[in-house]
């Protein structure tokens, strides 16, 4: 938030526009869910959470630059509705024509998992710590912001996103 309190200060109209966590982080384990099927999760598999798809995001940066935002200076944005990485993994499911199983990785593996498939280790711990601060509260929506929704549905996602199983 430094950077939000220095642009508000330079006298420009400025807009912060804070997108939910993305769709488009769930890309790095489709291979698990192809090839195992199973979705790791690095939150309780029934938590539901604000996610949006990012076509979602430049819909509504594009809309804030013809428009503008009315007056408002920090816009959320969520997705059509919560999720849950059963949500995904049941989209992802009926995408591949077979069941697949939302499975939560344990905190004390997270971050090695995540240096496994490849994450270089300073961001796999900033990854632990944002999940985890979306669990304890301490990364959230501040009172009465803003919020957009966007149209896309994890449905519409994964059918752009997951190649259906080859026949």
């Amino acid at each position: 938030h430094d950077m939000e309190e220095t642009l508000r200060q330079s006298g420009r109209e400025v807009v912060f526009l804070r997108a939910a966590s993305f769709f488009e982080n769930w890309h790095p384990v489709m291979g698990v869910a192809r090839s195992q099927g199973i979705l790791p999760s690095l939150v309780p598999t029934a938590l539901e959470m604000a996610t949006v798809a990012a076509a979602d995001i430049g819909e509504t940066v594009g809309s804030l630059l013809v428009e503008g935002s009315g007056g408002v200076g920090t816009v959320g944005l969520d997705g059509p509705r919560t999720y849950s990485a059963e949500d995904v993994a049941r989209a992802v499911g009926a995408r591949l024509g077979r069941p697949i199983a939302a499975v939560e990785v344990p905190l004390g593996v997270q971050q090695g998992q995540l240096e496994a498939a490849g994450v270089p280790p300073a961001y796999a711990v900033e990854v632990v710590q944002l999940y985890r601060g979306i669990l304890d509260g301490t990364v959230a929506r501040e009172p009465g912001e803003f919020v957009k929704r966007g149209t896309t549905t994890i449905e519409e996602w994964v059918a752009a996103n997951v190649p259906r199983e080859a026949a």
